[in-house]
């Protein structure tokens, strides 16, 4: 059972890292005062996918300082949300463990 989902994980859990990831750089152009214009993903897989987020407007923080957090919060957050799931799927199912 291991072999199989390590053989093809990696295809089913591509989109949703990429989703998780475009969605950490969206949170902090929120938060930073910037509002979101554009999300896409294309077609591919865990190698060759790419998603991108599209932002505008002035932003609360300066420029270098929100770039750098934007960038940091792509990469920080699709194991964010591993963790979460982690923790809130067993309770979902089982009640609270």
């Amino acid at each position: 059972m291991v072999l199989v989902f390590v053989a093809f994980g990696g295809e089913l859990a591509a989109p949703i890292v990429r989703v998780a990831h475009e969605g950490g750089h969206m949170l902090v152009n929120l938060i930073s005062g910037r509002w979101i214009t554009s999300f896409e993903m294309e077609p591919g897989d865990e190698v060759t996918g790419s998603g991108g987020t599209g932002h505008a407007g002035k932003i609360a923080t300066p420029a270098w300082l929100s770039r750098v957090f934007s960038k940091f919060a792509g990469y920080a957050t699709p194991p964010l949300v591993g963790l979460v799931g982690r923790t809130w799927l067993p309770m979902a199912t089982h009640g609270a463990c």
